[in-house]
């Protein structure tokens, strides 16, 4: 037995499954829709194309994906301890689940676009696993301003280093701060003073603690001179990175992120930094945030920046 669990869209995410199980009609597809497989593969097709399943099989490196295969799959596969099958809950909703970490799946790599309305994320809740991650694969819909499908996301599952993955607090929080300076989100939890340091320093016109930092303005490092546009600012570095955005435990290691005070030296293990998915941190940019075990920020530092 199979239950939506959610019904954010649904009808719509069940015309589109249906589609996809050659069981139902063409969805109403936007005039455009993107289509994307993990971070490298991605098509935009007119609506009279997303009408062929053909294509949306997308292939690279030897390997051809697809969504709607992806999609069909999902909700035909079984899962079970000791071949007992379960009920598998498919699920629609505008987040991947309390305590799950974007590091599970590939980056969206659309991210940067402001979206009209909040995506929608398609999976199989499998209560068989403890993992903090949704049952692979996941598929994203994104929606045009008058609600029809306007992108769909095929994000693959990825492995993860126990020593680069933060804690599901931590990861939600920095996630939402990402989603934040990107307009797609409210802001994520502030401590009541929060740090503002710049390579490790306290930046010139600045003052070293903000109350409270959900001011805009209050992350720019240059008394406002340039604003918008002032180098010192780590909301500005995730807001103008052309790309998805990495998530990492610890600090991003590089000589120019500065010894910072040694009260934060000493909290390394609240540190999650923020950097591009596709370069190491210390060839560009990067954010680290002091999370504490609340999911509270009280603590930013930026390294680098974007121009």
């Amino acid at each position: 037995m199979r239950c939506a669990r959610s019904t954010v869209r649904w009808p719509r995410v069940l015309e589109l499954v249906r589609f996809a199980r050659g069981l139902g009609p063409t969805p109403d597809f936007s005039d455009e829709v993107a289509i994307a497989v993990g971070t490298g593969r991605h098509v935009t097709l007119t609506a009279e194309e997303a009408a062929d399943p053909d294509s949306w099989v997308l292939c690279a490196d030897g390997e051809c994906h697809s969504a709607l295969a992806a999609l069909a799959e999902m909700v035909t596969d079984r899962a079970g301890t000791d071949d007992i099958p379960v009920s598998l809950g498919l699920q629609a909703t505008h987040d991947l689940g309390p305590g799950m970490t974007w590091d599970c799946v590939t980056p969206d790599p659309y991210e940067l676009a402001l979206k009209v309305h909040l995506a929608t994320y398609v999976f199989m809740d499998d209560p068989t696993t403890d993992r903090p991650c949704p049952r692979p694969p996941v598929v994203q819909v994104e929606w045009s301003e008058d609600r029809r499908i306007a992108g769909v996301r095929l994000r693959l599952p990825v492995e993860m280093g126990a020593t680069t993955r933060p804690t599901p607090r931590r990861a939600a929080t920095a996630d939402a701060f990402v989603r934040w300076a990107r307009g797609d989100r409210p802001p994520p939890a502030f401590a009541d003073q929060v740090r503002l340091m710049f390579d490790g320093e306290q930046a010139f016109g600045n003052e070293a603690w903000l109350e409270p930092p959900y001011a805009r303005s209050g992350f720019v490092g240059c008394s406002g001179l340039g604003f918008p546009d002032c180098g010192l600012d780590p909301f500005a570095s995730v807001l103008r990175h052309d790309g998805p955005v990495g998530t990492t435990a610890g600090r991003a290691g590089c000589p120019a992120g500065g010894d910072v005070p040694p009260s934060f030296a000493e909290s390394g293990d609240d540190v999650v930094t923020l950097a591009s998915a596709d370069a190491p941190s210390c060839d560009g940019w990067a954010v680290e945030l002091w999370i504490g075990d609340d999911g509270a920020i009280y603590g930013l530092n930026q390294i680098g920046g974007v121009t």
